[in-house]
């Protein structure tokens, strides 16, 4: 719960600053926010949000075989599907016509290290809480949230940096 609570309390310190600064940027920044919640499952919004590009022909392929084997029986209704560096589970649908998986998880897929059950039934799960990704609040969240994101992914990158110095003491941990 604390790991939920303190990016909000370190965005809410972040939005109160920016308004007291600068009360038509703040404006700006929010409505460019809405705009970004409302286009949740565009092009554009897919990269800001997961680092998700469209995967290729072969990618798609490869999860598409695993889900359904049979080609015959794939029809119309098959998702999209885009390939995330910054997604925190497996997969995940943030619309019906939309499958966002991870790099790690394709290619787990690919080399058979997951068995087609065991993707089916992440992607069915991921299916299962799609009404909740895909609501405008979790976008919204996620956008107030996104100074306390920004400081995460930063001190992820430097935590990777330090990885090769051993010991981190600023981080009171092993980097490694």
């Amino acid at each position: 719960m604390l790991a939920q609570i303190t990016p909000a309390l370190f965005s809410t310190l972040v939005w109160t600053v920016c308004l007291a600064a600068s009360p038509q940027v703040f404006a700006a920044l929010w409505a460019a926010a809405a705009g970004l919640a409302a286009a949740r499952s565009t092009r554009c919004a897919l990269w800001w949000r997961f680092g998700g590009r469209p995967a290729t022909e072969l990618e798609r392929d490869t999860l598409l075989q695993a889900l359904l084997p049979l080609v015959c029986l794939r029809g119309r209704e098959q998702p999209s599907v885009w390939i995330a560096t910054r997604l925190n589970g497996s997969v995940l649908a943030p619309d019906r016509r939309v499958l966002v998986v991870r790099t790690q998880f394709l290619a787990a897929v690919a080399s058979g290290r997951l068995c087609d059950d065991q993707a089916c039934s992440l992607v069915a799960h991921a299916l299962g809480q799609q009404r909740v990704h895909s609501s405008v609040w979790v976008a919204v969240g996620e956008v107030y949230c996104w100074p306390g994101a920004l400081v995460a992914l930063l001190a992820d990158g430097f935590i990777r940096r330090a990885g090769g110095w051993g010991y981190c003491p600023l981080l009171g941990a092993s980097a490694g």
